[in-house]
């Protein structure tokens, strides 16, 4: 009797010790897990560096560059009806391979302006001699923003993709920058230039409004090329005020905070998203940078498997702040969809290919690897996907305010 009192007893303490263990362990782990994402939030690394750069956000000329910007909400023409199916795409996948006219440039020509760079004014007449179509970029006006995943070729890509997400997104071959400089030369032979320069500030307008950092970073470059022809008529005795042109040091800043716009939504909170939001002037790096963390949040979901839900609320918050700001159509789509993540596109998950170091991207018809099965065995143990998913979230981590933080350390040396 006494000997199975001692069994019992013995049961009760062991199963007590083990569920104390569980409690300590599960109580660490939700502290390192917590500890962990705020290391992933860049605003809490340097907040005197977050607090200047929400004040250029706020002063920079956004609107001035782009007085015509306008709302999801009022943007009704889409410029992708006329220039999704006319660029080759950056992929090799067969949907993306119509056939039909595209807009594009000789090797013959892309290495001519490489070759005059800034110098491109000064072949004006050479431009002009190798006759290169440009009226397509008169018909820009009559759009007000270019989205990529409609009227597109990638409309059927998406659809036949399971777990579709941004990061598999290839972009048109667009020669942003060439294109701008081939149309400011062929102003030069026009009576005014002002046809020239309206047609290029739309060409950068749409780009900026496809809601990514990518994006904006092509539409800095083709004003860039405004500028530099702006110093080009300076330097010929003439001017142009037809409209506002940033000078290069107004320039180098909007790429400067332009290029963190993904900094306010990434592993952040509630307050410093309605910063972010308040600070934003319109709302081309407010898209952006929305869209681009927001991939990164679902990514990110994907690998820390059950979280607390307060960590993911403020995409939530952010998603539903933008309504009628931003698109995101495809990212609101996918986070509203609860079978997005399911165990049936595994095999094909982001986060499977990333562990495996695949980085041609998921396919529809892709058959699951060995290291696929592995990996689907292996996240099923409790805590192990949340502890690989953190340290690949922060050994991940993008350095977001580098080109920022270069520029203010810069400023404060010319100072």
């Amino acid at each position: 009797m006494k000997s199975k009192l001692k069994i019992v007893l013995l049961s009760i303490v062991g199963l007590f010790i083990i569920c104390l263990i569980a409690v300590v362990f599960y109580i660490q782990n939700w502290i390192k897990t917590n500890e962990a994402l705020a290391f992933s939030d860049a605003t809490q690394e340097d907040p005197a560096l977050f607090n200047a750069y929400l004040a250029d956000l706020k002063s920079s000329p956004t609107d001035k560059i782009f007085p015509h910007s306008l709302p999801a909400s009022e943007q009704k023409f889409n410029a992708g009806v006329l220039l999704n199916s006319k660029f080759d795409w950056d992929s090799e996948n067969s949907s993306l391979k119509e056939s039909g006219p595209k807009i594009a440039l000789s090797k013959e020509t892309v290495t001519k302006l490489n070759q005059w760079k800034n110098d491109f004014p000064r072949h004006a007449d050479e431009i002009k001699a190798l006759r290169i179509d440009t009226s397509w970029m008169a018909e820009l006006s009559k759009y007000d923003h270019w989205e990529l995943e409609k009227d597109s070729p990638l409309e059927k890509l998406i659809a036949t993709t399971p777990g579709w997400t941004g990061f598999m997104a290839p972009l048109p071959k667009l020669q942003a920058a060439h294109w701008a400089k081939i149309r400011l030369a062929a102003g030069l032979n026009e009576p005014s230039m002002k046809q020239a320069f309206q047609e290029v500030r739309q060409w950068a307008y749409l780009i900026a409004s496809q809601e990514s950092v990518v994006a904006i970073m092509l539409s800095i470059s083709v004003l860039r090329q405004e500028r530099i022809m702006l110093s080009y008529l300076n330097s010929q005795g003439k001017d142009f005020t037809d409209f506002f042109i940033p000078t290069n040091q107004e320039i180098d800043k909007l790429r400067a905070v332009w290029s963190a716009s993904t900094v306010g939504f990434r592993f952040t909170s509630n307050q410093t998203i309605e910063r972010f939001l308040l600070s934003s002037k319109g709302t081309i790096p407010l898209c952006a940078g929305l869209r681009d963390s927001g991939w990164n949040m679902l990514f990110d979901k994907s690998l820390l498997g059950k979280s607390d839900p307060q960590v993911f609320a403020p995409l939530a918050t952010a998603l539903k702040a933008t309504l009628g700001k931003c698109r995101l159509g495809q990212l609101r789509d996918s986070y509203n969809d609860p079978n997005w993540f399911s165990a049936e596109l595994r095999k094909t998950s982001p986060f499977a290919l990333a562990v495996i170091g695949n980085s041609s991207g998921p396919t529809p018809d892709r058959e699951m690897t060995d290291a696929h099965k592995d990996w689907n065995k292996l996240e099923q143990i409790p805590y192990i996907q949340k502890m690989i998913g953190l340290t690949l979230v922060n050994v991940s981590k993008p350095d977001v305010f580098r080109f920022y933080r270069n520029f203010k350390e810069k400023e404060v040396a010319g100072k």
